[in-house]
């Protein structure tokens, strides 16, 4: 696992330096997803 990584680091990867970016969502979309989700799996008892 530690070739794999190295083979990945030396011959993938650019030399310069990479950014990481995180992606942060407001609570608000995060809930109503959620909610969304939960009611769309509600079985219908028609």
């Amino acid at each position: 696992m530690v070739e794999s990584a190295a083979q990945l680091r030396h011959e993938m990867l650019p030399r310069e330096p990479i950014r990481q970016w995180v992606l942060s969502v407001p609570f608000a979309l995060v809930a109503l997803e959620f909610l969304t989700l939960l009611v769309t799996h509600i079985p219908d008892k028609r």
